[in-house]
């Protein structure tokens, strides 16, 4: 019986440790464009073009890249891309329409995609605001007179001992 059971745990070891073993096949379709990825040096070129027009952006992520045929004859790119704006200290999606080159890249078109002044509720920090003491204090003193005016004004109630 003992060895009964030892067989079959080691069956089923056996089993569960060969049956995980797969092998992927590469499935190629036909008819489908290959897209050549736009090299990094020109990735760098937009990211310098629109640093160059807005000195406070700091890249954090690209989106993504699509190439588009353009009839003046230079390749196009319509890109997202997230930034810091170290500035108000927020984060802006840009989408952005360059031309790109081997001597660098000059923005066609620049809009936000989420800019945080549209979204309701996502104001960017802008620094303390600070008012004077007096204006506090006159603040606080017309509260409490408002406060013992409506206090004055309420019904008395008896209180049952």
């Amino acid at each position: 019986m003992k060895s009964l059971v030892i067989v079959l745990l080691l069956l089923i070891i056996a089993f569960l440790t060969f049956n995980g073993r797969e092998t992927f096949v590469e499935a190629k379709v036909e008819g489908a464009s290959a897209v050549t990825p736009l090299p990094r040096v020109q990735i760098e070129n937009i990211i310098e073009a629109v640093q160059a027009k807005s000195p406070n952006l700091m890249p954090l992520e690209t989106v993504f890249i699509n190439p588009v045929t353009s009839f003046q004859g230079g390749d196009v790119v319509n890109t997202r891309m997230l930034f810091y704006n170290t500035e108000k200290y927020s984060g802006e999606q840009l989408d952005i329409q360059a031309q790109v080159g081997e001597g660098g890249a000059s923005i066609l078109a620049m809009t936000p995609a989420a800019h945080p002044d549209l979204a309701p509720g996502l104001a960017a920090y802008t620094g303390p605001k600070y008012r004077d003491y007096q204006e506090i204090q006159k603040s606080f003193d017309q509260e409490l007179q408002n406060y013992l005016k409506g206090s004055r004004d309420l019904p008395a109630k008896e209180v049952p001992f």
